[in-house]
Order: structure tokens, then C-alpha cells, then sequence
């Protein structure tokens, strides 16, 4: 009876064992989709604000490119890295964090800003767009002028 027993908890092992190396492989799945999804979030922002940037390359603009670049060459590396998971778990954490923080240069919240009005019509207090046929800077005058409805608590003109 004594060996049965054993060759249950041997199997339950085995069992336990297959479980773990499918949960970390599951994990290594989902790391490297959010790697693919940030790289191709930051290429795409990158691309968008160099676009916008066109005129002249401000100081932001290429230091949101370098830091950019910078944080997809590290989450691409704590992947392969030897490392401990939960370091590995912190660093990502991390860069997720700086990329948030890169976000508040206000060159990059100009392309922001300069894509929403060209997506969806929202457009912010400052950003030139055509309104009528006519390139206008957009401020709560004009916007009433042009029988566009202004909204005071984002200070932005509905242009559509």
C-alpha cells in the first residue's frame, strides 16, 4: 500500500511541476505581448511627434525619442537577462512608470493635443486648425465666432 501511495504523490508532483512551467511560460507570453504592444505604442508616438515636429526638432522631441528607445531597449532586455523575477517584475514597473513621466513634456502633449483635434475634433486653446476653410488659432473667441461650441473646463473648441 505504502508504495501506491507514493506513486500518487510522485504523479501529483509531476503534475504540480508541468503546472508551474506552463504558468511561467503563460507569464513569459503575456510580458513579451505588452513588450510588442509598448514598442509599437512608442514607435507609433515617436513617429507621430516627429511629424508634428517637422519644422524644427525641439530639445523634447529628441530627448522623448532617445528615452523612448531607451526604455524599449531595456524591457526588451529584462526579458532575456538572468535575473530574479520579482527584480525583473520591479524594473518593468519602473519603466512603465518613466515612460508615464515622459508624457508630461509638453512638446509630447502638443502632439497630443494636435492629434485628438485631428481625430476627433476636440481641439485645446492654442493648436492652428482649419475651421471653415480657414487656418485659425483656436481660443473661445474664435471658436463662438465661427458657431463652434466652446467648453470651458478643458478650454477646447468642438470643431466638427
Amino acid at each position: 500500500m505504502a508504495h501506491g501511495r507514493k506513486s500518487k504523490l510522485l504523479q501529483a508532483e509531476k503534475i504540480l511541476e508541468k503546472l508551474k512551467l506552463i504558468f511561467i511560460i503563460l507569464i513569459y507570453f503575456v510580458y513579451v505581448f505588452i513588450c510588442v504592444c509598448i514598442t509599437i505604442f512608442l514607435g507609433y508616438i515617436g513617429c507621430l511627434i516627429l511629424v508634428i515636429s517637422m519644422k524644427n526638432y525641439p530639445f523634447q522631441t529628441i530627448t522623448f525619442l532617445i528615452l523612448s528607445l531607451g526604455a524599449v531597449v531595456i524591457l526588451w532586455s529584462l526579458l532575456f537577462v538572468k535575473i530574479k523575477f520579482f527584480k525583473k517584475f520591479l524594473g518593468f514597473v519602473l519603466l512603465l512608470l518613466i515612460i508615464k513621466f515622459l508624457f508630461i513634456l509638453p512638446a509630447v502633449n502638443y502632439a497630443f493635443e494636435v492629434d485628438t483635434c485631428i481625430d476627433i475634433g476636440v481641439c485645446k486653446e492654442g493648436i492652428e486648425t482649419k475651421i471653415d476653410g480657414q487656418l485659425i488659432e483656436i481660443n473661445k473667441e474664435n471658436c463662438l465666432l465661427h458657431n463652434k461650441e466652446w467648453d470651458d473646463n478643458i478650454n477646447s473648441c468642438y470643431v466638427r
